[in-house]
């Protein structure tokens, strides 16, 4: 089992037991807002992975995306809530809106901690591949590369 699934069920359970001190809307916000904001956090992260493995050259650029996706997320969240009088009569947009923001950063945290290493094995890979292409062309290999590391 996965570290962002762990922490996803973690933070779901923690956001029953909070709930459970609060009635009617105020109860609906956190229990929907938790469970959009993970929802959000999980597309991120899996978008995130699979932008990884294709292009790790451009980690900077996808994590970047998966943050201003996210503040989107939570800001048309809130428009919503406070646009549609039906919605914003059955849950209390503060306790949803810090719900939605605390599952996100869950299942993001956790989820950049994993994709690091899905980063770090699709930059091995394309470095070996593009090693192997040098050696097929008959590149010499860079010194620095085969003599290692240096002490400063």
């Amino acid at each position: 089992m996965s570290k962002s699934l762990l922490g996803t069920l973690l933070g779901l359970a923690i956001a029953v037991l909070v709930s459970f001190r609060w009635e009617g809307a105020q109860r609906f916000g956190v229990w929907s807002g938790y469970l959009l904001g993970a929802g959000v956090g999980c597309a991120i992260v899996g978008w995130q992975a699979k932008a990884f493995r294709q292009t790790p050259h451009k980690a900077m650029q996808v994590l970047g995306l998966g943050f201003l996706l996210k503040i989107t997320a939570v800001g048309l969240m809130g428009i919503l809530i406070y646009s549609v009088p039906a919605i914003h009569e059955r849950l209390d947009a503060m306790t949803f809106l810090i719900a939605a923001a605390a599952g996100m950063f869950v299942l993001l945290l956790l989820g950049t901690v994993e994709n690091a290493k899905v980063l770090e094995q699709a930059s091995r890979e394309a470095y070996l591949r593009a090693q192997s292409k040098n050696n097929a062309d008959g590149a010499k290999p860079s010194e620095a590369l085969t003599e290692g590391t240096t002490s400063l």
